[in-house]
């Protein structure tokens, strides 16, 4: 997965359909929700002009990304901190 300015907040799903491992699976292909892009690499590049888009973008990629999972998303949300706000 690549990490590009702007990917930050994106949602991460994973899809696992029949080819999962060496089991036999019963049912629909199954869509999960694995959790948020999230990341700086302070790598700024320069904007690139490229001729056929109407967008400029940059082609910077550190190759890798960082997903916070759904799971911490979760503590977070329903967290005693945030629930007492919510209360209020």
């Amino acid at each position: 997965m690549g990490s590009y300015g702007g990917n930050s907040g994106s949602r991460v799903y994973f899809y696992f359909g029949m080819e999962r491992g060496n089991s036999i699976n019963f049912g629909p292909p199954i869509l999960k929700f694995g959790g948020v892009m999230e990341g700086t690499y302070l790598d700024a590049q320069e904007v690139i002009d490229v001729q056929t888009a109407q967008t400029p973008v940059s082609r910077s990629s550190m190759g890798n990304a960082a997903v916070v999972p759904a799971y911490k998303l979760h503590e977070i949300l329903f967290g005693d901190e945030l629930t007492k706000q919510r209360k209020h």
